[in-house]
């Protein structure tokens, strides 16, 4: 329906559930105990959940802050709402 595995923290049970996916992937990836079999990660990575994940965090990071640089300067702050109507 939507295209993507990019789940709203909204969607109750459903984003909690992939949220903890990701962590357990990313607890995988870091060779950290996990839950997740590779079974799952191909399951996961088949639909593009795991495929959704940011490349890096130093990418996420870099992105996040090019985000919060362009809202300053539209708003003239960076109190960010908790809820925002936006992408940030």
């Amino acid at each position: 329906k939507h295209g993507h595995c990019n789940v709203r923290s909204t969607s109750g049970k459903l984003s909690n559930w992939v949220k903890t996916q990701r962590t357990q992937y990313r607890l995988l990836q870091e060779g950290k105990q996990s839950s997740m079999s590779e079974e799952r990660v191909q399951q996961l990575k088949s639909i593009g959940i795991l495929g959704s994940l940011r490349g890096s965090n130093k990418d996420f990071w870099g992105n996040m802050f090019e985000k919060l640089k362009s809202f300053n300067a539209e708003h003239g702050h960076c109190n960010v709402p908790v809820q925002s109507t936006g992408k940030l």
